[in-house]
């Protein structure tokens, strides 16, 4: 999800003026042209779509390393382990 936000940010601030921006935002964008508020939304729908792109790949990643093993907890600093 933050991704998704950090790619949205750069492509909101370079299409649309701030005081459009935060109309939409704050207000809700019930003056705006019905085209800004399209700009927006396909926007923040493309990073969406982008972020599911690039997660897709991370989760196949994480499928194929397998589990991972740990020691139980005071072995690996060397402490002894209770029971």
């Amino acid at each position: 999800m933050m991704i998704s936000m950090a790619i949205a940010l750069p492509v909101l601030l370079g299409s649309i003026p701030m005081d459009e921006m935060m109309e939409m935002f704050v207000i809700g964008g019930s003056s705006m042209p019905v085209e800004v508020q399209q700009a927006v939304t396909g926007g923040i729908a493309l990073a969406f779509v982008v972020s599911a792109i690039l997660t897709v790949p991370a989760v196949i990643a994480s499928a194929l390393r397998g589990a991972e093993e740990r020691l139980p907890v005071g072995l690996e600093t060397g402490e002894p382990h209770r029971t």
